[in-house]
């Protein structure tokens, strides 16, 4: 509702403006280098409007003709490489976020296998050292079965317990000893 009272009081305010002009019609003079000009104000506004529309054309050409010009040239002298390296390196980024996540969701769901066949795509793209050591710890765990036994142990002593927390300390262990635990 404020946009369109805002556009009707822009209207009216250029509707007055308008009539105020029609109404008094005055004359301009200009002197200039010992010339002079004498014209009404609606010749002056439709000079002003066609004299920049002439500039903006002008400009709009030149900017086409010379931007076509030194991209040509620029191509030439400058290495891309380096761009097409950055977005490889961008690409690889969200491939190893993609296999990172997944890996770790299907471990939390215990599908040993697929978690296998996203982390060898992780690890074709990764070299930190420390994340890959972490997900074969992760894998080494789920893989001996101690997860089970721990499971087995926490769900029958305490009442409702939980399958992510196994009885084996060794993964928390883990954890403390790099640092990543509160």
């Amino acid at each position: 509702m404020f946009r369109i009272l805002k556009f009707l009081l822009i209207f009216a305010i250029i509707i007055a403006g308008v009539s105020w002009l029609i109404n008094n019609n005055g004359e301009v003079v200009i002197n200039w280098l010992g010339y002079e000009i004498v014209t009404d104000i609606f010749m002056i506004i439709a000079l002003s409007i066609l004299s920049l529309i002439f500039i903006f054309l002008i400009t709009y050409l030149l900017t086409k003709i010379f931007s076509f010009k030194i991209s040509s040239i620029t191509a030439k002298f400058v290495d891309r490489s380096n761009a097409k390296k950055l977005e490889r390196e961008r690409k690889d980024r969200e491939v190893a976020y993609q296999c990172l996540t997944k890996v770790l969701a299907y471990l939390d769901e215990h599908e040993i296998k697929m978690a296998r066949k996203f982390y060898k795509k992780f690890r074709g793209v990764v070299n930190n050292e420390e994340i890959i050591e972490y997900l074969d710890f992760r894998f080494k765990y789920f893989e001996s079965g101690s997860y089970q036994k721990g499971l087995q142990k926490k769900t029958s002593n305490t009442p409702g317990g939980s399958p992510d927390m196994g009885g084996d300390d060794d993964y928390f262990n883990f954890t403390k000893r790099k640092g990543w635990s509160k």
